[in-house]
């Protein structure tokens, strides 16, 4: 009997050492598993690295993207500055130089002109002033091949600049070398700011009768605000000339527009 409970005790105590060890095992696998899953030291460093980058390029984005505006602004603003500075230049040498002569206003208008029509436009508009203006009004040629049939000797950029001086400089010039002017406004002229100046010029030269006359010429219904602003009371002042694209109207635009150059 003793022999018996003996072999029972040690038949139990291995099954609660079996279970035991089986235990410890699983719960050793399952502190092997969550040791693995923690993040290392490395991989800590790696995220903060990350994400130090990260911010260090945002700030080099913004810094980039500021400094760029920066640098389109003050280019806009010197090649606009730049250009009303020659401007003014230009027309203090002008009048030293007529303070010279008697009478300048009315021995300006007395002076044989080089053209009788200086003409201003966008280069945007540049096809609509070769099939539906030049053809009408100027006396010369585009090229070997297209002859003109108007009348009047006009001045336009695309033909007749003169190469090798500024281009503030050639319009001045050609604008006093000039009867009339005529400017041809449409939604796309106010965006050179060239433009502005040599209306500017063009209301000196008319109040100091060194030409006799602005003729503007719109191609499409304009607002008040596309207008330029050196223009507003011209147009309130003068008639302007309406171009539409109908045969009919278009006789009369020209009709008109001729009248007024002679």
């Amino acid at each position: 009997m003793e022999d018996f409970s003996d072999d029972l005790n040690v038949t139990v105590s291995k099954g609660l050492n079996g279970r035991k060890d089986i235990f410890r095992r699983r719960k050793r696998a399952i502190d092997i598993s969550y040791v693995d899953n923690l993040p290392s030291a490395d991989n800590t460093k790696e995220v903060g690295t990350h994400s130090s980058n990260v911010k260090s390029w945002d700030i080099s984005a913004v810094l980039s993207g500021c400094l760029l505006v920066t640098t389109v602004i003050t280019l806009v603003f010197f090649v606009v500055f730049r250009k009303r500075m020659d401007y003014r230049m230009y027309r203090i040498r002008r009048r030293l130089e007529r303070r010279k002569r008697p009478r300048p206003g009315e021995q300006s208008l007395l002076e044989e002109k080089h053209y009788d029509v200086y003409l201003s436009y966008a280069e945007s508009d540049y096809p609509w002033v070769l099939n539906h203006l030049l053809p009408h009004i100027d006396s010369g040629e585009f090229d070997e091949n297209k002859a003109f049939e108007g009348k009047f000797k006009t001045y336009f950029s695309d033909r007749d600049a003169q190469p090798g001086k500024r281009e503030l400089e050639i319009v001045c010039d050609n604008i006093e070398q000039s009867r009339k002017s005529i400017v041809v406004l449409s939604g796309n002229y106010k965006q050179k700011p060239l433009h502005t100046l040599e209306l500017e010029y063009m209301l000196m030269c008319k109040e100091n009768l060194v030409i006799q006359e602005i003729i503007l010429v719109m191609t499409e219904e304009l607002n008040f605000e596309q207008i330029p602003e050196v223009l507003h009371p011209q147009i309130k002042k003068e008639k302007v000339l309406q171009w539409e694209n109908d045969k009919m109207k278009e006789r009369k635009f020209l009709k008109d527009l001729i009248q007024a150059l002679n």
